[in-house]
């Protein structure tokens, strides 16, 4: 899991399973994309979002693109 994006979550008590409640995903949905091997814009949006942050401050490197 992208530590930054981790810690952020821990430091605002969110969890990735209230993500994937939101989003009506599965809570394993959430976490394949915070672990980096699944894209999904809308699941990053929705964590950059619920950190009051962008995408692009979370995911800098280019790995915000979904597939």
């Amino acid at each position: 899991m992208n530590r930054k994006v981790k810690a952020l979550m821990v430091l605002n008590n969110i969890k990735g399973v209230d993500i994937a409640k939101k989003l009506g995903v599965s809570p394993t949905t959430v976490y394949v994309v915070l672990s980096g091997k699944g894209k999904s814009r809308r699941i990053q949006k929705a964590v950059a979002e619920a950190l009051d942050m962008t995408v692009e401050d979370l995911w800098p490197n280019g790995n915000n693109k979904a597939a």
